[in-house]
């Protein structure tokens, strides 16, 4: 009787655990692990296939993900668009997140992305500051932005109750780099504000212009703020 209780309780046992069910193993993709690596193992590891392509694409648009392994995926796609375009890249433009969008545009700036100029154009008047702030870091790598950058540094959008937005005096230090003749009346203009800021800089690069005297020709900005 006593071995039939023994075998009998064995037999349960047995029945118990096999009934627990075992937790299946996470196979996590091979992009995700990578992404957890210092940036010159993943350029070293990350393949440029459109396979590789996608799936940082995807990372990169999934809500559902930390925003470190969201911006590192960014980062990731802009060194391997240089080698590999991904038709899907450009649609980072289209984001409805700040994040996603400066990203990429620091992504392109960092591997001199022959499109960045284009698109820190499209956002320069993005609602974020941040990005606009980055567009404007892109523009100002080419002097022919120049009338661009006036405009924006006049739009109300950088201007917030009253007074600048911390673009603005960014804006007018490299505007002062090499100031031209025909910006007199710009910088004339903003010497005329009331932020110290402002008109210090303003300022500077109006004693520029008057030190060129009429040695700069003129030519008259496309447009007038």
């Amino acid at each position: 009787m006593m071995t039939k209780f023994i075998v009998l309780s064995l037999v349960l046992a047995s029945t118990m655990f096999a009934a627990v069910p075992v937790k299946p193993i996470v196979n996590v993709d091979a992009e995700m692990e990578i992404l957890a690596l210092p940036l010159s193992n993943q350029k070293r590891l990350l393949k440029s296939d459109s396979k590789t392509l996608d799936r940082l694409m995807k990372v990169a648009q999934d809500t559902n993900l930390a925003l470190d392994m969201r911006w590192k995926s960014i980062m990731a796609l802009g060194f391997l668009e240089n080698s590999s375009p991904n038709p899907g890249y450009m649609s980072l433009l289209s984001s409805k997140e700040w994040f996603v969008k400066n990203g990429l545009l620091i992504a392109m700036d960092e591997n001199i992305h022959p499109q960045r100029f284009a698109v820190a154009k499209k956002l320069a008047k993005d609602p974020s500051l941040i990005v606009r702030s980055s567009a404007f870091d892109i523009l100002m790598q080419e002097p022919h932005h120049r009338d661009l950058l006036w405009e924006e540094l006049f739009s109300a959008q950088n201007i917030k109750k009253k007074r600048s937005l911390w673009v603005r005096p960014k804006i007018i230090a490299y505007m002062n780099k090499n100031p031209k003749s025909y910006e007199r009346s710009f910088f004339e203009k903003l010497a005329k504000e009331n932020e110290p800021e402002i008109t210090k800089l303003a300022e500077q690069g109006l004693q520029k212009i008057k030190m060129m005297g009429s040695n700069q020709p003129a030519q008259p900005a496309t447009k007038a703020y």
